[in-house]
């Protein structure tokens, strides 16, 4: 079987055309860009890749040991006009009497919120190891 490699811009990829990619067995090498404002608010400590996913249990794990759930409706969020996407939220009441909360989230009423897309694995996979092709896409 011939390899295939695509390389682009990070700027024109989204997580399904690296899931479809990967599926596919084409390597692809995408720079991976910073598209959340909010992570200048919050303390590298916290941002969204500190917590820890649990795919069996479908749940997230923050830096403090809160799990964070969710009630497992796909939400549908556009991204810069161009697609559309599925999106689980999750969060946890714990972060209410959280002694770091203002370290983690600017967010007054609730706490932290984390979004995960359908294609996430494919995203984290492209993030870690800078290539959309893992053995758990």
């Amino acid at each position: 079987m011939e390899e295939i490699i695509a390389l682009a811009d990070k700027g024109y990829h989204t997580g399904k055309q690296l899931q479809a990619c990967a599926q596919q067995h084409i390597t692809t090498l995408v720079a991976y860009p910073d598209r959340n404002n909010r992570a200048k608010q919050i303390d590298p400590a916290y941002q969204t890749e500190k917590f820890s996913y649990d795919a069996n249990k479908d749940c997230y794990t923050c830096p403090q040991g809160a799990t964070l759930t969710t009630n497992g409706i796909e939400y549908e969020k556009k991204h810069t006009g161009r697609t559309t996407y599925l999106v689980k939220k999750y969060s946890t009441l714990q972060c209410n009497s959280c002694p770091v909360k203002h370290l983690c989230t600017s967010v007054k009423q609730g706490g932290r919120a984390i979004e995960r897309s359908t294609y996430q694995d494919a995203i984290d996979c492209q993030q870690q190891t800078g290539r959309a092709k893992c053995s758990t896409i």
